[in-house]
């Protein structure tokens, strides 16, 4: 079963934009929250080919989980989650996106403590097809922190 979230950043990877970067941040705004129950709220966005997004992510763990920390990084490509997986690295010293995948980033929010709010603007691919979102802290995708960026 493939399950897709999306991650997205401010990088515009193996694309080119029609418009200034700053016309993004205008973009279809879509809220994700994740907590400490390890999934993400949404696991399925649709977007048109080249449709700028907005991404307001919020971690919604309680205060008291100051060790639950998550983001979301989207990529140019769909991955199962068993490859997903076996691509990110193992240790818990990395809690950003691995350097393997920042060719392939559409983009990725910043990390978010308990209670915290990030943002991250970008544009769709403009090939239609399923582009994987995912949480990058060591785990977290394993667990289901994964979902798919529909374009059609």
């Amino acid at each position: 079963m493939i399950l897709g979230l999306l991650a997205g950043g401010s990088s515009f990877a193996g694309q080119e934009s029609e418009e200034p970067s700053a016309k993004a941040e205008a973009g279809r705004s879509i809220a994700i929250e994740a907590d400490e129950s390890l999934v993400f709220s949404i696991v399925e966005i649709k977007a048109q080919p080249g449709e700028f997004l907005s991404i307001i992510f919020t971690n919604t763990a309680p205060a008291d989980s100051s060790e639950v920390l998550h983001n979301v990084a989207f990529l140019n490509r769909e991955f199962e989650s068993q490859e997903l997986l076996q691509t990110l690295p193992p240790t818990e010293d990395n809690f950003g996106l691995p350097e393997n995948l920042r060719e392939i980033c559409l983009g990725e929010t910043s990390i978010a403590k308990p209670g915290e709010e990030v943002e991250l603007s970008f544009q769709a691919p403009w090939d239609k097809g399923n582009f994987t979102f995912f949480c990058t802290i060591p785990g977290h995708a394993f667990l289901g922190m994964q979902g798919l960026l529909v374009v059609e």
